[in-house]
């Protein structure tokens, strides 16, 4: 038998065989991981969060990225994978079936007239309008002797001799004077045409 000494001892009254207190204080079981340290500071966070820190984006939205550091961001990450974007590249002007391919030197077609410039000190020189190709190109030949060009077509010693007695303002007058003259003889042939076409049908 079990003295009362060693039961008081053991923390068993001599009148009682129930369990010691150690064990009536925990009469369920706590859960595996959870500390008294964890419990303490759960019961003193609130549940609900406060509305400045549960919508705090909503001052100030995420920036997004530019462009610029998008494309920089690319580069960084696949330096040898990128691609390099292709250059469009500038269409050809189409030929009309209106315009005469320009061959010969200091000769253009605009405005469905054929016209003559040649370029003299950085500057475009304008020489005339004419009415075909080869007449714009003549008039280029001209201008080119005067200023040491190679010209479409060979000049005669004649017109070379009356170009060297000419300078460059004398000669552009000339050559201005000449193709209006060319266009009033134009005018008054047509004019006339039209005027004999109207007296024939009066008398008709």
């Amino acid at each position: 038998m079990v003295s009362i000494r060693k039961r008081r001892h053991g923390g068993l009254s001599p009148d009682k065989t129930s369990a010691p207190q150690v064990y009536r204080r925990s009469a369920y079981p706590r859960p595996a991981g959870v500390s008294t340290a964890t419990l303490s500071t759960n019961k003193e966070t609130p549940l609900k969060q406060d509305a400045s820190t549960r919508f705090r984006f909503a001052a100030s939205p995420p920036q997004i990225p530019s462009l610029q550091e998008l494309h920089q961001l690319y580069h960084a990450s696949f330096p040898e994978g990128g691609k390099e974007l292709k250059k469009r590249k500038r269409q050809k002007r189409k030929h009309r079936e209106n315009q005469e391919p320009c061959v010969m030197r200091g000769v253009y077609f605009k405005n469905m007239k054929w016209q003559a410039a040649i370029k003299v000190e950085k500057k475009q020189v304008h020489l005339g309008t004419v009415d075909s190709q080869e007449e714009a190109a003549r008039l280029y030949d001209r201008a080119a002797y005067l200023c040491g060009r190679e010209p479409n077509f060979e000049l005669t010693e004649a017109e070379k001799q009356e170009l060297q007695l000419l300078q460059w303002e004398d000669f552009l007058e000339q050559t201005r004077q000449s193709i209006l003259s060319k266009k009033r003889k134009r005018s008054n042939r047509s004019a006339e045409a039209a005027s004999s076409k109207a007296a024939l049908k009066c008398s008709s």
